[in-house]
């Protein structure tokens, strides 16, 4: 299948332009943070504590008087980093137990898909809290 035959199917499909779309935006809006945040996400407000959504706060305020919306909007880059990181740890742990499993084939195989196996039992959430427990709660851990 040739480059542009590709492209011209992507660009064709609605949910991949969606998702490219919104990813382009979030990613904007993580770059430009800074200027389009409409206050600081840090600044402390105990005036405006809990506000509802108004013309001074799109968003209203948190129980500290925060800007919702700027926080949100500060909050975009540590979640594409947190998303991008997960996925690039996923690749250089996985592909490579993929391929060695999938190379050598029998015993190989079968103890790579049984340590996967005991991995994946675990719920989420409690690997989660024993990861953050061994390494901090840092979203970067150095």
């Amino acid at each position: 299948m040739r480059r542009a035959t590709r492209l011209g199917w992507l660009l064709h499909d609605v949910r991949a332009m969606t998702a490219i779309v919104y990813l382009a935006l979030l990613m904007a809006v993580a770059i430009g943070a800074p200027w389009l945040a409409p206050h600081s996400p840090v600044a402390l407000n105990l005036t405006a504590v809990l506000q509802p959504p108004g013309a001074g706060h799109w968003l209203g305020t948190d129980d500290l008087g925060r800007d919702t919306l700027s926080r949100i909007i500060h909050g975009a880059g540590p979640s594409l980093l947190a998303s991008v990181s997960t996925v690039a740890l996923g690749l250089v742990l996985g592909v490579p137990c993929g391929l060695l499993a999938g190379y050598c084939g029998g015993w190989v195989d079968a103890v790579v898909s049984r340590i996967i196996d005991a991995l994946l039992s675990f719920p989420p959430i409690v690997m989660a809290v024993g990861i953050a427990a061994v390494l901090g709660a840092s979203l970067t851990n150095g």
